[in-house]
């Protein structure tokens, strides 16, 4: 069933690393991480560099086979403030998923 999309920020179990998805529904599309890219209208490239540039963000590694990209951030502040801003654009466009 269709949700409005919306991330959720948690720390990982040795805490050093915190990490923001959609988890409501992991085998659904809002979990996957290309969706905040289209919720932006951004190509994927773009949104990258976005998550980079942006939010210090670390991109570490892209499995094509399961198309996982491995984003996590060395700090909640920037981590918080990528959810935050992805969470009223969700809101601001009613983004369905």
């Amino acid at each position: 069933m269709a949700h409005l999309y919306k991330v959720a920020e948690w720390q990982s179990g040795s805490g050093s690393w915190w990490y923001s998805n959609d988890v409501s529904d992991l085998a659904g599309p809002s979990a996957k991480w290309w969706a905040a890219a289209r919720l932006l209208d951004m190509s994927l490239t773009d949104y990258i560099l976005m998550l980079k540039n942006e939010f210090n963000a670390i991109v570490e590694t892209y499995n094509s086979e399961t198309d996982y990209l491995h984003v996590k951030w060395n700090n909640y502040a920037d981590c918080h403030r990528y959810t935050l801003f992805i969470n009223k654009k969700a809101r601001d466009k009613n983004f369905m998923v």
